[in-house]
Formats: C-alpha cells, sequence, structure tokens
C-alpha cells in the first residue's frame, strides 16, 4: 500500500484505500474507505465555504467618509455582513447596483460642470476687483484716528453697492483707526484672490 502525505493537491485524486501522511496527525496511518470519506468531504467542504464567502463579497457606493473603508462617492468591496448590517443602517453606503453606479456617473459629471462653472464665475469677480479702488469719508479727531475703525462688513457693504456679493468673510484687512491709503485682500473660491485700495479721508 503505497504512502503519501495528504495535501490539496492531492487528496481530490487520491485512490483509496491508501496509505497517507496527516500533517495535521502525529505519525503514519492507514485510510480505509470510511476515513477517506472524512478527509476527502472535509477538505471540499472547506474550500466551498471558502469559495462561497468569496463570493459573499459585495461592491458598495460610500455615501460618507468610513474610516479605514473609504472617501465619499468611493466604489468599495465589502463582505455582504458589514454592508447588511453596518454600512447600510447607518446609510453610510448603497449597494453599487447598475443604477446606483449609473446615478453616481452622472452626479460626478453634473459635479465637473458646475465647479467648472464656478471657476469661470470666480475668475471674472476676481478679475473685476482686483485694483479697484474704494473710498471711505469717516469720522475723525484732530489726530486723523477714527472714532470707529473701518471693518471689513464696511468694505462688503460698498462693493454690495457696486454691485459685487463679497461677503466680510473672505475680506482681510490690517487694522483701519486712522485716515490713510490701505490694501484689503479678497479670497475667493479655489485660491483665487483680489486686492482692493482702500482709501480713508475725512
Amino acid at each position: 500500500m503505497p504512502t503519501r502525505v495528504l495535501s490539496k493537491v492531492d487528496l481530490p485524486t487520491l485512490e483509496r484505500p491508501t496509505r497517507v501522511i496527516i500533517p495535521a496527525l502525529v505519525g503514519v496511518c492507514t485510510v480505509d474507505e470510511v476515513m477517506f470519506d472524512y478527509f476527502y468531504k472535509l477538505y471540499y467542504n472547506t474550500t466551498v465555504i471558502s469559495e462561497i464567502k468569496q463570493d459573499l463579497a459585495m461592491k458598495v457606493i460610500l455615501l460618507q467618509k468610513v474610516p479605514s473603508v473609504g472617501n465619499a462617492e468611493d466604489i468599495k468591496e465589502v463582505s455582504d455582513g458589514y454592508a447588511i448590517n453596518f454600512l447600510f443602517p447607518r446609510h453610510l453606503a448603497v449597494q453599487a447596483s447598475p443604477k446606483a453606479l449609473s446615478d453616481l456617473t452622472a452626479h460626478k459629471n453634473k459635479k465637473v460642470k458646475e465647479e467648472a462653472k464656478d471657476l469661470r464665475e470666480q475668475q471674472d469677480l476676481a478679475a473685476k476687483l482686483d485694483g479697484m479702488e474704494l473710498k471711505f469719508t469717516e469720522k475723525a479727531n484732530e489726530k486723523g484716528l477714527l472714532y470707529s475703525a473701518l471693518s471689513a462688513q464696511k468694505i462688503s457693504d460698498m462693493l454690495k453697492k457696486k454691485g459685487y456679493e463679497v461677503d466680510k468673510k473672505q475680506i482681510e484687512t490690517p487694522s483701519i483707526k486712522s485716515v490713510g491709503e490701505y490694501r484689503a485682500k479678497i479670497k475667493f473660491r479655489h485660491g483665487l484672490e483680489a486686492t482692493l485700495s482702500v482709501t480713508v479721508s475725512v
């Protein structure tokens, strides 16, 4: 009777009965018909279970950032248990069905167009404001010190009167507490900037 080492390669093709070395056991033993069926089924079922587990993986589209998984709009492959029991109930992801993937593509295309449009608008506004001179007449004492500092809000209001919508939070100015000439910087989206000339007199 031949002696062989039981392995994943050999087991499915072993001729029965045979004398084999079982790696998980100590020594050499003879595998009869019943034992052969046991080890064969053990191997076969383990392999099938492993393949089933691989088949149970699911592709999902993340709706927001999930630590150790990915960012919003990423397409990731996760176990179906993780998706069904964790991601879906918390609205962190949806299954990457054909419709969901189509919607994601449409959404991304729309976002690209919107960002391109916003960039053009911001570039146009920055170009119009860059170098613009704003003149303010404020109350001051004999030394030229203003009774009330010129704020970013006042600059924003002045720009609004001229037809430009700029939030005060976008405006960076030095402390303007006396008459004189100053520079104010306006920050726009996409890293754009414009510099204004601010003149304060009495």
